[in-house]
């Protein structure tokens, strides 16, 4: 609503206000206060009154108190437009004020606040609510809330505070009740109804004092009636900005606000003046402002274009008078024009169909183009609210200094508001530029590194996580669930996938080989011809504790993948978690036993039992170990997010250090089995700095750098592979393949 004139309160309410803390009425800065336009307010504002309820956490001085009732009061009556416009700059301008005090602030002396608001103008209350509190109004035998029962986040805890608008109109004989927290639900409590049902606002504040032992609260309550308000009933002090000295406040007793109908009186009358004498009498003379004259080149101009209009006109006129000379020289009698006159139309017949229908749908165009015009000045107004707050946190954050925690504070605050702006206005390039700004801070100070990832091969949605294994150009995903392995050959280029060379189904549950049936596939592995291992293959494990082997070089007469199948000498290859290869040795984790099996070769197969890596039960339980990566030393994964690292049977030190966040959905591991590689990388689905990131990290624990991808390819992570020389990353997320290139 944006009025080109106030309305005139019809009846003024009668108000009043009451605060208890521990049981007791009190004044003080957090006490309900009624506010009116000063003098300099815009000319929308007059008229208006604004009741206000504010509440902070316990710890909150007088002073905070005063202060943020002070920028709320300033705020609204500084602000044009429509009423529930200024509302939104008037909770903007809290909760910017409450935030930017907590992210210089310990948690412990953090505030936060609610507000609830409402702005009588004429007929019409508009109610704001952010945080706890309640509103309700008592008018036709019925109590009905105007405020959303939902909690909203309160005041301070985010750069965007939420917010419930609502709406309605007044009354003789309505009551309206504000409080703060919420005293009355949908429904109400019978202690207060009946007060509120009878429109006396001196039983309503007795009503609301018996209600002190419910704990701490203030309220508001105000009366559209003809009686007046009762002596006992303490009416809120009245604020209109500039404030009064704090003194000067506290000496002065609060008067009962008393209803008055507003009877129009007679205008005196006055002397008739002419309009122009009028407008001499009120209207200073201007003064004079002695100013440059034009140039000769613009005299000589303007001289020539007058004589050309002079001469044109002068043209046209003897033309026409010729004309007339010698019309009237021809001889007869001097013609006239008729005017021809005619006749008069029939009005059209009347369409009741037509009129009808235009009736109908006149009403529903206007309110559909005012719901459209109002939607989209507000949403401007929330733009440029947003815009605003990103470029001052921009600010702020660069004002900081060598504090990176501060400014990451700021710049994460400037990445929120842009994110806001540009769900508003996608194209707009302010909020895109200031999103690539705040975007690219943030990264530096996390050291995130920005990948393109390409999707390769969508393999489904599974039910739990694949594992993926990468030699060259071949790709090699597994699926515990479904029970297959596939074969995926990526084309020269790194876009796409060799489709001649790939093979979804290399092996299966239930595929006969040997005349032995495959059992439940468990992982696998790419194990090279190193020590007497005498060629390279893909090893997968089953759970029965077979080990199938496949080697590419080698294909069927019918042209079908070859692939065996051998049974180890485990101990219990069904507890076994992940397996991995180093030099042609073949390395099972077995939480159970909570020990790692190592085999060695015998040609191209394991036929022997294997060893015990840990000769000695280790200082750290493997029970909840998820993941294995091997390059000379053995990384273990555990659930929890904690990584172990062993090397010659024994545990080394191993600390993470200087990661942003932590590790706590971790899912994968990855590590270079030739050994060459001084990082090894991590998969985890942590969300606090990217939509799922790979870490990665140096063999003695440092943080190196954490890749992200542009968009949310990663935000499913489910394993990973790396190819040290092509400087590859093979990513398998939500069932998509991609590669992206190292940096």
């Amino acid at each position: 609503m944006n009025p080109s004139q106030p309305k005139p309160l019809l009846v003024e309410p009668a108000v009043a206000s009451l605060r208890m803390v521990g049981g007791v009425r009190v004044e003080d800065g957090a006490s309900p206060i009624v506010s009116t336009p000063p003098p300099d307010s815009p000319y929308a504002r007059q008229g208006e009154r604004l009741f206000l309820l504010v509440g902070l956490t316990h710890q909150a001085t007088e002073r905070t108190y005063l202060d943020l009732r002070e920028a709320v009061i300033h705020t609204y009556w500084a602000s044009a437009g429509s009423i529930t416009a200024a509302l939104r700059s008037t909770l903007a301008a809290a909760n910017r004020l409450l935030y930017q005090a907590n992210l210089n602030a310990s948690p412990a002396e953090r505030l936060y606040g609610s507000l609830v608001c409402a702005v009588l103008s004429g007929e019409d209350v508009y109610i704001l609510k952010s945080g706890a509190g309640c509103v309700c109004i008592a008018r036709a035998g019925r109590v009905e809330t105007l405020s959303d029962d939902e909690q909203l986040p309160t005041l301070g805890i985010g750069p965007v505070a939420k917010v419930h608008l609502a709406h309605t109109r007044v009354g003789l004989g309505d009551v309206l009740l504000m409080t703060m927290p919420g005293l009355v639900s949908e429904g109400g409590d019978e202690r207060i109804n009946r007060p509120l049902l009878s429109g006396s606002v001196a039983e309503a504040l007795d009503a609301l004092s018996a209600l002190g032992t419910m704990g701490d609260f203030g309220a508001l309550v105000a009366a559209w009636n003809e009686e007046g308000v009762s002596p006992a009933a303490p009416a809120p002090p009245v604020v209109s900005p500039p404030h009064l000295p704090e003194a000067q406040q506290e000496s002065r007793e609060p008067e009962p606000v008393r209803v008055q109908a507003q009877v129009p009186q007679e205008a005196p009358r006055e002397r008739a003046v002419p309009e122009r004498r009028k407008a001499k009498r009120s209207a200073p003379a201007p003064k004079r402002t002695r100013r440059s004259g034009p140039t000769v080149a613009e005299r000589v101009g303007e001289a020539l274009s007058s004589a050309g209009r002079a001469i044109g006109s002068a043209g046209t006129w003897l033309g026409g008078a010729a004309k007339r000379f010698f019309v009237r020289l021809l001889p007869g009698a001097e013609r006239h024009r008729r005017p021809r006159v005619r006749p008069p139309k029939r009005p059209p017949k009347e369409n009741r169909a037509v009129m009808m229908a235009l009736a109908a749908v006149l009403p529903a165009v206007v309110a559909i183009v005012v719901f459209l015009a109002y939607r989209d000045l507000g949403a401007q107004a929330r733009f440029e609210q947003f815009i605003e707050g990103a470029q001052q946190a921009a600010q702020e954050a660069e004002a900081t200094g060598a504090d990176s925690e501060a400014m990451r504070l700021h710049w994460t605050a400037a990445l929120s508001y842009t994110n806001a702006a540009k769900q508003l206005k996608p194209e707009d390039p302010t909020a895109g530029e200031l999103y690539t700004q705040a975007r690219s801070a943030l990264d530096r100070i996390d050291r995130i590194t920005r990948l393109r990832p390409v999707p390769l091969y969508d393999f489904g949605v599974g039910i739990q996580p694949r594992q993926l294994v990468v030699q060259g150009a071949m790709v090699f995903v597994l699926d515990p669930a479904a029970g297959w392995v596939a074969q995926v050959v990526v084309n020269p280029t790194g876009d796409g996938i060799d489709e001649a060379s790939t093979t979804l189904a290399l092996v299966r549950t239930g595929q006969p080989i040997g005349g032995v049936t495959v059992g439940r596939l468990l992982d696998l592995a790419w194990v090279d011809a190193e020590s007497t291992r005498q060629t390279s293959g893909l090893l997968v494990l089953e759970a029965g504790g077979a080990l199938i082997s496949y080697n590419p070089a080698w294909g069927a007469e019918s042209g079908t993948p070859q692939v065996l199948r051998a049974l180890l000498e485990t101990p219990s290859a069904g507890a076994a978690q992940a397996i991995g290869s180093y030099r042609g040795r073949l390395y099972i984790l077995d939480p159970q036993f909570n020990q790692i099996w190592r085999y060695l070769p015998q040609g191209d197969s394991y036929s022997q039992s294997p060893e015990r890596y840990f000769e000695t039960t280790p200082s750290v339980s493997l029970q909840t170990a998820i993941d294995m990566a091997i390059d000379g030393n053995i990384y273990v994964l555990d659930a929890g997010g904690g990584i172990y690292k062993f090397f010659g049977g024994g545990q080394q030190p191993f600390e993470v250090r200087g990661l942003p966040g932590t590790l706590r959905q971790a899912v994968a591991l990855a590590a270079d089995p030739s050994g060459n590689s001084d990082v090894f990388y991590v998969a985890d689905r942590n969300t606090d700095y990217c939509q799922g990131r790979v870490v990665a990290l140096g063999v003695d624990g440092a943080f190196r750098t954490q890749l992200c991808a542009d968009g949310n390819a990663f935000e499913s992570i489910e394993a990973l592979a790396f190819d040290r020389a092509m400087r590859r990353l093979y990513v398998l997320s939500s069932g998509r393949l991609y590669l992206a290139m190292l940096p």
